[in-house]
């Protein structure tokens, strides 16, 4: 960077030059900024397979606990993908993750319904509201992927579900509870 003070000794005109060099290095500093972080976070990032892998373990270590919600309210699967943009992608693109719904409210029921694709799903619902509230009918129309059933259903819901479990092909369900 070369200054140079005008003919009369200018200091204002140095003070100039150097504060708009010093503009310009912020500006290229705070852009490279992000993009060095990326890359160092990038180097440290545990491959898509291993990370996939311990989420899978961590959603069949909820799975082995079958009729005991997670007590925070958001499923595993869903708190992961808050983590950071490596956790998220990973998480989005592995479909059997999202296929334990355990007690989810109707929000994350589609979420977990869109992103489990046609993964074989395992649903467990003890919930004392109604299944309704919960847009249950959701899970049903799902009932030829769902190979683990287990509903707590309030009296009057239970005829209609019933009829609509009676009415809907399940050739993967193993194990049914009501």
């Amino acid at each position: 960077m070369a200054l140079s003070a005008s003919a009369d000794g200018s200091e204002t005109a140095l003070i100039e030059q150097c504060g708009a060099h010093i503009g310009e290095d912020t500006v290229a500093s705070s852009e490279s900024v992000p993009a060095l972080r990326f890359q160092k976070n990038t180097l440290a990032h545990l491959p898509v397979e291993i990370l996939a892998d311990i989420f899978m373990y961590i959603v069949s270590e909820e799975e082995s606990y079958m009729g005991v919600s997670n007590p925070g309210g958001a499923p595993t699967c869903l708190a992961v993908t808050h983590v950071c943009r490596h956790w998220r992608q990973t998480a989005l693109g592995c479909s059997t993750l999202w296929a334990f719904i355990d007690g989810v409210s109707a929000q994350c029921l589609a979420i977990m319904l869109e992103r489990s694709k046609k993964a074989v799903l395992v649903v467990i619902y003890n919930d004392p509201k109604p299944l309704r509230q919960c847009g249950f009918e959701k899970i049903l129309l799902q009932l030829p992927r769902i190979k683990f059933l287990q509903l707590c259903p309030s009296p009057p819901e239970a005829d209609r579900i019933l009829n609509c479990l009676s009415s809907l092909p399940a050739p993967l369900l193993h194990t049914f509870k009501f």
